[in-house]
């Protein structure tokens, strides 16, 4: 009977020891747990989530500021903006619309000179560039003075017109907005001869045509005064 108290008792005593392990175990395990999840919820922190959309971008308007056009009336006399231009618009005008006044000058005087660059015979020659600077046609009231190259027969043959007229014939001048329009004649010992101008005060781009019983031939250049050749012939 003893025995069997005994061995009561030491069964009692063990299960008694594996039940307090058991409860030690789960103890450790469930703190070790929530320190686990407390130190990844101290490393992630919670993220916001959000969305952007076309409207919630603030949009920038550039908006230049324009002033009024300049715009500039090509006239025989000089415009009153022109003593003081503010803008750089109104430097350029004014220097095209300086420009146009000389032209418009030139040609109310009668007394200019056409200066050729390029020269072709009529109606379906080469152009031909002039380099010699000393072709020429001085206009006067009182006298005519030609000195051009010219192109005449099959051959394509190169040749000089040169002569001097004391009077011009049916002098005639008009302009149609940027352009004047030139003609006159002059009568030599052996032929007579047309001349036709075109001079634009745009561009200072000039045309001439000269046309005879012989000579039918076109040409570009610029017109200027009739100074400088001499000047530079002395």
């Amino acid at each position: 009977m003893t025995k069997y108290i005994y061995a009561l008792y030491a069964s009692l005593i063990v299960t008694m020891l594996i039940v307090v392990v058991a409860s030690a175990h789960n103890i450790i395990a469930g703190q070790k747990s929530g320190n686990d999840t407390l130190s990844s919820q101290r490393r992630q922190p919670p993220i916001s989530q959000f969305s952007v959309t076309r409207s919630a971008v603030p949009t920038l308007n550039i908006v230049p500021v324009l002033g009024p056009d300049y715009n500039t009336v090509d006239t025989l006399t000089k415009d009153n903006r022109c003593q003081n231009p503010m803008t750089r618009a109104e430097r350029r005008a004014c220097r095209a619309e300086a420009f146009a006044f000389r032209i418009d000058s030139l040609v109310g005087t009668r007394s200019f000179a056409f200066y050729p660059t390029t020269m072709q015979a009529s109606p379906k020659g080469d152009l031909r560039s002039i380099y010699a600077q000393y072709y020429y046609v001085f206009i006067s009231p009182v006298d005519l003075e030609v000195h051009l190259p010219i192109e005449t027969g099959i051959t394509q043959y190169v040749s000089v017109l040169n002569f001097d007229a004391d009077t011009i014939d049916e002098f005639h001048t008009s302009k149609h907005l940027s352009q004047w329009v030139i003609t006159f004649s002059a009568t030599t010992h052996s032929d007579k001869y047309y001349f036709n101008l075109l001079i634009s005060t745009v561009t200072g781009e000039t045309e001439m045509l000269v046309q005879s019983s012989k000579v039918a031939m076109r040409y570009l250049g610029t017109i200027g005064d009739r100074m400088k050749i001499r000047h530079i012939e002395e």
